[in-house]
């Protein structure tokens, strides 16, 4: 069990670092983006200027700085991710973890492993839900009762 939870540790720790990672880089791309914008729209009404380079000094800063903000968005989703991720085995679903982990129970009468949900065990056919029967009058109450919630005797 501690080698996957070793592996659930590890890829939260790489999807943070590639997320801190993209978002440095979107932030950089549209700082670049907003900067090349800028140059191309002073270069507006200037005498002796190409429009060609101005035309591609705006289009590509805007074009980088949007880039830049939809990279920032996939990082913060990547961070927000990778921070309420859960690193023990047994807050993961059941069709993720293979048997004998963590969110498994074993079966009072033979020792079988069976899935929580699962209300009869399927070796031995022994009840698993968490029952008490009650010795005077055969009611079912919980296990963990004193009493018997139908005629009150003890259990």
């Amino acid at each position: 069990m501690n080698k996957n939870k070793n592996i659930l540790k590890r890829g939260k720790a790489a999807l943070l670092t590639i997320s801190i990672i993209l978002m440095i880089v979107a932030i950089g791309l549209s700082v670049v983006g907003v900067i090349l914008s800028i140059r191309g729209f002073l270069m507006i009404g200037t005498p002796d200027v190409n429009i060609t380079i101005m035309i591609l000094y705006i289009v590509f800063g805007l074009l980088m700085a949007v880039l830049g903000v939809v990279g920032f968005c996939a990082a913060f989703v990547m961070i927000w991710t990778g921070a309420v991720m859960k690193t023990n085995l047994g807050n993961t679903k059941d069709y993720v973890i293979p048997a004998g982990t963590l969110n498994m129970i074993k079966c009072q009468n033979c020792g079988t492993e069976v899935k929580p949900n699962e209300k009869i065990c399927g070796k031995c056919g022994h009840s698993l839900e968490k029952t008490k029967d009650c010795k005077n009058c055969g009611a079912k109450n919980d296990a963990s009762r004193k009493f018997c919630d139908e005629c009150g005797k003890e259990l």
